[in-house]
């Protein structure tokens, strides 16, 4: 009654009677069926706590009249195990609630973890990548000078076109692949934002490098080939 019902103020008179006739004998309470009562009736812990506390004033009020003055020593033992549940479970409450904050808390520094542990494993794959390709950079530079210095070293048994053609071939391979490790090593760096604005391809120098040795390699391809047919014609 004290934790289900609201406001017993009104009711002293039958609450006396009825506790006289509960307490009238050898009738003891126990202390484990108030806790079960208060835990079941405390669905709206807040609305619940207000209620029981004022029924407890109320039963304080009642402890103090005269009329009950026979079953008092039982009374002041029901008030002490009430009042000491409502703190029991106040206390209950207040650690719950810091719990939650605590595992709250714990959730956001999990995803942060988890963030952050993302973020420096793409930082790892763009290092090795990075470092792959300044590798493959230096590697293009070695093999296109030794190439280079094999072509060069003979420059004087080739014609004109031939040496055109060699150099445009070579100038066009190198460049290419030169261009794009740098381009790829630009890509991982910007935003995606910056990649957004980059210009279009036929706007870069690029585009006019590689139309130039284009020409030039073309140039050297037909004049050798035009060579050649002039030689096959001598002989055949």
């Amino acid at each position: 009654m004290l934790c289900k019902e609201g406001d017993l103020s009104s009711q002293k008179d039958q609450i006396i009677k009825d506790l006289k006739e509960i307490y009238q004998g050898e009738y003891r309470h126990k202390y484990s069926k108030i806790t079960t009562i208060i835990l079941n009736s405390t669905r709206d812990r807040e609305q619940a706590f207000m209620t029981l506390a004022q029924n407890i004033r109320t039963l304080k009020e009642i402890q103090d009249n005269k009329e009950v003055e026979s079953i008092k020593p039982k009374l002041e033992k029901l008030y002490d195990h009430m009042n000491l549940e409502c703190i029991r479970l106040q206390d209950f409450d207040e650690k719950m609630s810091r719990v939650k904050d605590v595992s709250i808390r714990l959730n956001d520094l999990n995803k942060n973890y988890k963030k952050l542990s993302e973020e420096l494993n793409k930082q790892q794959m763009q290092y090795i990548t990075i470092l792959g390709i300044f590798a493959s950079i230096v590697l293009t530079f070695v093999g296109g000078l030794a190439f280079s210095t094999s072509v060069l070293s003979n420059i004087d048994k080739a014609n004109a076109y031939r040496l055109v053609f060699v150099m445009a071939f070579i100038a066009l391979f190198f460049g290419n692949i030169l261009y794009l490790l740098f381009s790829f090593l630009s890509k991982i760096s910007l935003s995606k934002e910056e990649k957004d604005k980059q210009e279009n391809f036929f706007k870069k120098p690029m585009f006019w490098f590689n139309l130039i040795v284009t020409i030039l390699f073309v140039i050297g391809f037909c004049g050798e080939l035009h060579i050649i047919q002039r030689l096959a014609s001598k002989y055949f």
